[in-house]
């Protein structure tokens, strides 16, 4: 687990309906991470990732760029987690 980093985030803005858990999910898998991500009832969207560190700011960086045509990340807010040594994938959940 040594160089792991593990992060809940929350994204806020234009990120439910517009495909930003698929865009999530592919770059996640792109950047070698584990995890998941979710729509929330509040209209954000959590996501947890699970990897090296320059790789989940490398991820967090693309999701805030703005040359997304409908996607329109607001706010990011992160936590930082224990990594989970028995996590071996990442999911798209609801």
């Amino acid at each position: 687990m040594k160089g792991l980093s593990r992060l809940h985030v929350t994204f806020s803005g234009r990120v439910q309906g517009v495909g930003f858990r698929a865009f999530i999910s592919h770059a996640a898998v792109r950047y070698d991470l584990t995890g998941w991500v979710e729509n929330m009832y509040d209209g954000t969207v959590c996501a947890e990732f699970q990897g090296l560190r320059e790789n989940i700011d490398m991820l967090l960086a693309r999701a805030a760029s703005p040359d997304h045509r409908w996607i329109n990340v607001e706010h990011i807010s992160v936590e930082k987690l224990p990594p989970d040594p028995d996590e071996r994938c990442f999911s798209v959940r609801g």
